[in-house]
């Protein structure tokens, strides 16, 4: 897994060539408070305004959770070895917590793309997909 992080973006990833985007599993870089999600975007997935990250029992991770996030009517599980530099805690029972998010998705196949992308920084072949509100939601003393 490799996230290249500069300043206030992702600036390089190998995400997009990886099993984990095949497969729908999205990685995430957690900074500032706003979560910098790299996901391969279904067809026809809107970019939403607004996103859920919810705490799930998962016995196949460490500790018996992880974070689901809901984009539209989508699910996409969030593991614990899918963030850097580190997973945020789980938040209060019964609490809603705001944060930002960043979602950047492939728009060309490397190979296909030269040149330096419209945002500058970013690795040439993926682009900011959507910056929304992400919030944190856990609603009862359970995980999930």
């Amino acid at each position: 897994m490799k996230i290249d992080f500069d300043e206030s973006q992702i600036s390089g990833t190998d995400y997009f060539d990886s099993d984990d985007a095949e497969c729908g599993l999205p990685w995430c870089y957690v900074c500032r408070g706003a979560w910098h999600i790299l996901l391969k975007t279904p067809q026809g997935l809107k970019p939403p305004t607004s996103i859920n990250a919810t705490p799930v029992r998962d016995w196949n991770e460490p500790d018996g959770w992880r974070w689901s996030l809901r984009i539209g009517s989508l699910r996409f599980p969030l593991r614990h070895c899918c963030f850097q530099p580190f997973r945020p805690a789980l938040p209060e029972p019964n609490t809603r917590s705001l944060r930002g998010a960043v979602i950047y998705n492939a728009f060309l196949s490397r190979g296909r793309c030269s040149g330096a992308s419209f945002f500058g920084s970013i690795e040439p072949g993926m682009q900011v997909w959507a910056t929304c509100q992400l919030w944190l939601v856990r609603e009862s003393g359970r995980k999930g």
